[in-house]
């Protein structure tokens, strides 16, 4: 897979796990509830929460960055784990408002 192809798939992954977060604390700001147990551990304060977003912003970013190929399970993958944040950004947003 070319150098653009893989940035761009890349940063669409970066951009959807920011997203995740921010609807994340704007749905805990609002009255929701955090019910995934891995992750309330990095609401306790906002420093732990932003480090981390960028860490798992980071993270997601090189994960598809460096391993993107041209095989169907790769891109099976990548869209299946694209879904289930996208998933989570809606469900955030809804709990929102």
């Amino acid at each position: 897979m070319d150098r653009k192809t893989r940035l761009v798939l890349a940063l669409i992954f970066a951009a959807v796990l920011l997203l995740d977060n921010v609807t994340t604390i704007l749905a805990i700001n609002n009255g929701a509830e955090e019910v995934n147990p891995l992750i309330k551990p990095f609401l306790s304060s906002e420093a732990t929460f932003t480090l981390f977003t960028i860490l798992k912003v980071l993270a997601g970013f090189a994960a598809v960055y460096f391993t993107a190929s041209k095989s169907m399970m790769w891109f099976l993958f990548y869209l299946f784990t694209l879904y289930i944040f996208t998933r989570a950004v809606v469900v955030n947003f809804i709990n929102a408002f």
